[in-house]
């Protein structure tokens, strides 16, 4: 976590682990991590994680409808919008 008041980086302790490829976007107060493939399987995972950047805390959010990867998001007035084109074969 960076801190732009002080210029300092931050490990976040109890992070989960973060899928290869995985894409993030910030909402308000808050960093979305989702998508990605699992280092194990390789294969791509439907994972959303939420950090409340206020207090450091992660929990889990809502799995995306399916697994995705290789894709691009953003957010757009509150929400979070994502594009992806071709194939999900890793």
């Amino acid at each position: 976590m960076y801190t732009v008041s002080t210029g300092e980086w931050q490990r976040e302790r109890a992070a989960p682990p973060v899928p290869m490829f995985a894409q993030c976007a910030d909402v308000r107060t808050r960093l979305v991590v989702m998508g990605g493939w699992d280092p194990e399987t390789f294969e791509p995972v439907q994972d959303v994680h939420v950090l409340a950047a206020a207090t450091g805390v992660w929990r889990r959010g809502t799995p995306m409808r399916s697994a995705r990867s290789f894709f691009v998001c953003a957010e757009v007035a509150g929400k979070i919008c994502m594009w992806q084109r071709g194939r999900e074969d890793p």
